[in-house]
């Protein structure tokens, strides 16, 4: 198999010397090398590289950060890309089934069992799992100063897991580090103003492990499922709504709306701050949102063996 493996050194997993020592000897011999990189940045430079250089897959050792930085690498190739989980989340690796043992990860990469799936473009950068804006976009700024940014965000991450999202919303909304954001939606024919606490452009039914804003979404149907929540200035009312948001109970609430589309405009009196696939980006007051369909080539299990693999397991095997 002509394929390159990245690994982020940085993510939750990624430091371990045995997820590393177990990677190595797990794919010794199937690929060409194993670049380690330092940033999201590194990460896409090497990809696109890697594709200059007509390789078949690209592994991705890492959380969902680092497969995003690659992935953008990737849309409408015929590269494909492999996931060895090693992030807190894993969204889009946890949908797809691909075991958190890495051991168990590189035998679904080595089997490269591919699986078109959809991906959503904003102002022309890619994402796979969810992006938005309000809310959402504050947690994962919050959670990623927790990880990146204090003395003891490693352990922090380490003992919280996908539960220091939780800790992030909290935060955010105790704070208020999610004000009010009224934004201009044009959908179809379709116009309207509201004040956001959350707009989320979704892939799939879950982000941050916890969190089922759009329940009914899919990654291959050549649509992307839009989850609207309307600031009623309330901190009690917005926390109330994320509780339900947790259990995928919100969608009949009177300040939800939800839809599908292929094509969404937002505009904004302020610059927007977009989430996608877990990082934060600056993207101006207008964003430009499109499904791509099949625009991406994911190596998934063979449902045949997907009941042996254990996606919550340890990512470094056991060692008597």
């Amino acid at each position: 198999m002509k394929a390159i493996a990245i690994l982020n050194p940085q993510s939750r997993n990624g430091s371990d010397s045995g997820f590393a020592a177990t990677l190595e000897r797990k794919l010794a011999g199937s690929i060409m090398r194993i670049e380690r990189t330092s940033s999201p940045q590194k990460a896409a430079e090497v990809s696109r590289c890697a594709v200059r250089s007509n390789v078949e897959t690209l592994i991705v050792a890492g959380g969902d950060g680092t497969v995003n930085a690659v992935l953008n690498s990737l849309a409408g190739t015929r590269v494909a890309l492999g996931i060895i989980p090693a992030g807190t989340a894993n969204d889009l690796a946890s949908l797809h089934g691909i075991p958190g043992n890495v051991s168990q990860a590189c035998d679904v990469v080595l089997e490269r069992r591919l699986r078109p799936i959809d991906l959503i473009r904003v102002n022309g950068w890619h994402y796979a799992t969810a992006g938005g804006l309000g809310l959402p976009s504050q947690v994962a700024r919050i959670a990623n100063a927790i990880k990146h940014r204090t003395v003891f965000g490693k352990r922090v991450d380490h003992w919280l897991d996908s539960n220091l999202y939780l800790l992030a919303a909290a935060v955010a909304l105790i704070t208020k580090h999610a004000p009010p954001s009224r934004a201009e939606i044009h959908w179809n024919n379709h116009s309207f103003t509201a004040n956001l606490l959350a707009l989320m452009i979704s892939n799939q039914p879950v982000v941050g492990r916890r969190f089922q804003l759009s329940p009914e979404a899919v990654n291959d149907d050549g649509q992307f499922d839009v989850c609207l929540i309307e600031n009623s200035g309330s901190r009690v009312q917005s926390a109330a709504t994320l509780l339900r948001v947790l259990r995928g109970r919100h969608t009949g609430m009177k300040s939800v709306r939800i839809w599908r589309g292929e094509r969404l405009f937002v505009c904004s009196e302020s610059s927007i701050r977009f989430l996608a696939d877990g990082e934060v980006h600056e993207a101006g007051r207008a964003l430009a949102i499109e499904i791509v369909p099949r625009g991406l080539n994911l190596i998934v299990p063979n449902p045949r063996y997907q009941k042996r693999f254990q996606p919550n397991a340890s990512t470094v095997e056991n060692r008597t």
